[in-house]
């Protein structure tokens, strides 16, 4: 997932070269995803997933599903999902959208965001 904007990094953890956040501190970590795409055809499966570490290479297995929908017929669709993970020092997380037919997924304001905080 590419995440284009950074409104707030406090320990620069999010790298925007590799669309990816890499914890710098071990600890308990809450996930938050919200991914808007354009209107799907109906009956259409899309699922947002979490990729941890780079034992998840590409068509790997994800950590974990956060959203798992068959949708369709509206101007837009979402996905979304929490998780809290401990993690360790240098642990990294992706997040992917797979989906059965071709989708595009919508950028800007509040439409899809990733938000991680420490607990």
């Amino acid at each position: 997932m590419n995440f284009n904007q950074i409104s707030y990094d406090e320990l620069t953890e999010f790298e925007a070269t590799g669309n990816r956040w890499r914890a710098k501190q071990a600890g308990k970590y809450r996930i938050q995803a919200y991914i808007s795409t354009d209107s799907q055809v109906d009956g259409n499966r899309t699922r947002l997933a979490l990729h941890m570490n780079d034992e998840q290479v590409a068509g790997s297995s994800a950590y974990a599903y956060l959203d798992d929908r068959v949708i369709g017929g509206l101007n837009y669709s979402a996905l979304s999902g929490t998780i809290e993970l401990k993690l360790e020092a240098d642990s990294f997380i992706d997040i992917r959208v797979f989906s059965q037919n071709k989708t595009d997924i919508l950028p800007g304001g509040g439409l899809t965001y990733l938000t991680i905080s420490r607990r």
